[in-house]
């Protein structure tokens, strides 16, 4: 009886030894190599450029009404274009000049504190926030698209391109509107960063690099 209680008991440890084992590797494994379930969810868009109930084009009244302890403000040019760049605690936006005003058109955060879309924030799975956008591959760098990045830097096209595409630590969205009449289309964007499994860092923006 006791010899069968210690048999029991060992074949226990070894099940727990060997499911800690195949965690851990999964935790320390390349984000590109890890098979993601398929996801009939939408693909991104624009309107998942959110951050705590605010989207891009908030103007600068409405973001500094909502987030408080500015540490640095800072305005510059680029491309003809005046933008402040306002620096929180883990938390950077970027404005644009729009006419009289300015509006947020990029994010990038460290921390868990901020709501994104679809209930994402910095330190949940991967592999979940994968998920709870459209995947049509579980392998593979691309979960879905219609063209590729090549497709994208080479302007192959001058229809609307989106995918969303992976690496070792890091997990894209991309949408390019039309281009029409060869002048230049808005390019959408969202990253995760991975470390670990989890995510590490988001950061988001429209119309702007």
């Amino acid at each position: 009886m006791e010899r069968n209680k210690n048999f029991v008991i060992t074949i226990i440890v070894l099940v727990f030894l060997l499911g800690t084992a195949i965690v851990i590797a999964q935790f320390f494994e390349d984000f590109e190599n890890v098979r993601i379930r398929k996801s009939n969810k939408t693909i991104f868009t624009s309107s998942d450029l959110t951050i705590s109930k605010l989207s891009y084009n908030t103007n600068e009244k409405e973001i500094k009404k909502n987030f408080k302890k500015l540490k640095k403000e800072t305005t510059y040019e680029e491309n003809g274009y005046k933008y402040k760049k306002l620096e929180y605690k883990k938390l950077t936006l970027t404005l644009k000049e729009n006419y009289d005003d300015f509006v947020l058109c990029k994010v990038e955060t460290t921390s868990r504190k901020y709501l994104f879309s679809r209930n994402i924030r910095v330190g949940d799975s991967i592999n979940k926030t994968a998920r709870k956008y459209r995947v049509e591959k579980s392998k593979g760098n691309y979960l879905y698209g219609n063209y590729t990045m090549d497709a994208l830097n080479n302007n192959e096209t001058d229809k609307q391109i989106y995918f969303g595409v992976r690496t070792k630590d890091k997990l894209m969205y991309l949408n390019r509107d039309n281009v029409v009449n060869g002048k230049y289309s808005y390019i959408s964007k969202i990253t995760f960063d991975v470390k670990h499994g989890k995510v590490s860092k988001i950061s988001w923006s429209y119309d702007i690099k």
